[in-house]
């Protein structure tokens, strides 16, 4: 009779710690969204990052891996393995603009919609739900701004690199 209240309580104890074990595992949405703000915070005030492509009239960092695929009209067509980007500028906006911002905040439904400046930025990051499962994440710096569709896995690494590329760029403004 003992053994068999031994078995239920360890079966009870194993039971509770792999619930326990496994929802540490698993990133909630709130944390994921919290992590890539914090993360893109820190990629805004960081020192930009070297350029090291140029197309039509932007200069950017592109970190490892990822390549340009095209252009057209101030659009910049990136990937990164089986991840598209897609980096859109404005050469006749500063770097402490608004107006990208101001266009996003007219979107319903965002789940994070968050701004940071300094004495001459402005930047942003704005995450919406897109497909089951999937999120659509733009950052942007006065008139630069790249959005990607990515997971929640995904949100904080996407976020900083990210806003690394748009912290990094440079307008060719002669025209």
């Amino acid at each position: 009779m003992q053994i068999k209240g031994v078995k239920k309580f360890l079966l009870l104890l194993f039971s509770l710690s792999l619930i326990f074990l496994l929802s540490g595992c698993f990133l909630s949405e709130e944390k994921a969204l919290e992590n890539a703000k914090e993360e893109a915070e820190k990629s805004f005030m960081a020192d930009p990052l070297e350029t090291n492509q140029k197309i039509d009239d932007i200069s950017i960092y592109l970190p490892e891996g990822m390549e340009i695929n095209g252009s057209s009209n101030n659009n910049v067509f990136l990937a990164k393995e089986d991840q598209d980007y897609l980096l859109f500028y404005n050469q006749f906006e500063s770097e402490d603009s608004q107006h990208l911002f101001e266009g996003i905040k007219a979107r319903p439904e965002s789940l994070l919609l968050h701004s940071y400046e300094d004495d001459k930025r402005f930047g942003y990051i704005a995450v919406f739900p897109h497909q089951e499962e999937e999120y659509e994440l733009q950052v942007g710096i006065g008139g630069v701004k790249i959005t990607t569709i990515t997971t929640l896995d995904n949100l904080e690494e996407e976020s900083s690199d990210l806003m690394e590329i748009v912290n990094s760029s440079i307008l060719n403004n002669e025209k």
